[in-house]
């Protein structure tokens, strides 16, 4: 059985003027420790960026078998998400993390999550009476010029104004360091 390479550097996501002494991180398999002075001498940490969306559906019943807008623009930094499409364009490559957090009235709802065209998540709900909530999440590596967005692929449009489409950039990878 082959060994696992060794990630020699990780670049680290922040908010600008926060340390790495007072910074959480969260890693890949949800892990959360402290950043401090003493660094493992195999893992490098570099500050890179602050990137992250979150936007509200802001109103009722979104179009099938397009991008779903999210109108209501929570927080947008720095300006990735376009609030007109309903997509989210790679400018920083890395691995990141999508949320959807759905609000459905009665009917019954599918909804995928794209990469490029091409599901990475789906939801299928099936609500038995009233309002239901959806949720769902994934982490992925994205390349510039990939773009996420969400589509309602089956069943009617019951999707209601308090919905959320969120992301954020976990990291990025040097690949060309020893």
């Amino acid at each position: 059985m082959a060994t696992p390479p060794v990630r020699k550097s990780l670049n680290w996501t922040c908010c600008p003027g926060r340390s790495p002494e007072d910074i959480k991180v969260n890693l890949l398999l949800g892990y959360t420790f402290m950043l401090s002075r003493t660094i493992d001498a195999n893992l490098k940490i570099n500050h890179t960026w602050c990137l992250a969306f979150s936007a509200r559906l802001g109103n009722d019943f979104p179009k099938a078998h397009r991008a779903i807008i999210f109108h209501q623009v929570l927080y947008n930094y720095p300006g990735d998400y376009n609030e007109k499409s309903g997509r989210f364009v790679c400018r920083v490559p890395g691995v990141y993390e999508f949320q959807m957090t759905l609000m459905i009235q009665k009917p019954s709802v599918g909804v995928d999550l794209m990469l490029n065209g091409e599901p990475l998540l789906h939801s299928f709900n099936t609500a038995s009476g009233g309002n239901i909530m959806a949720s769902g999440n994934t982490i992925t590596p994205l390349k510039k010029g990939d773009e996420v967005y969400l589509v309602i692929i089956e069943g009617s449009n019951s999707i209601l104004k308090d919905s959320q489409f969120n992301g954020k950039l976990l990291f990025t990878e040097d690949e060309d360091e020893d």
